[in-house]
């Protein structure tokens, strides 16, 4: 389990209490679970219990959106990137 999850639940973000209570209801942050994806990648984007963390971000909402998570798709229209290679906020 992962210490910024931990650390974000402790601090009351409700992202992270759903986040934690499907990897203990799945065991782990299972690959089968799509919505866990786009959880994982809120708290990466709003640097939830942890540092904010946008390529760990993309890279969640792009396998979230690749399971069929609509919600993953949109986060997703929010970046891009830029002429180095690194994932930004659109302005």
């Amino acid at each position: 389990m992962s210490t910024m999850i931990l650390q974000a639940y402790r601090m009351g973000h409700s992202v992270s209490q759903s986040f934690l209570a499907q990897c203990y209801y799945w065991g782990k942050a299972a690959p089968q679970c799509k919505q866990v994806w786009k959880d994982l990648g809120d708290m990466y984007d709003k640097g939830l219990g942890g540092p904010e963390d946008l390529e760990k971000a993309v890279s969640c909402y792009q396998k979230a959106a690749a399971a069929g998570v609509a919600e993953a798709g949109e986060a997703l229209g929010r970046y891009k990137k830029t002429l180095l290679g690194k994932w930004k906020r659109k302005a």
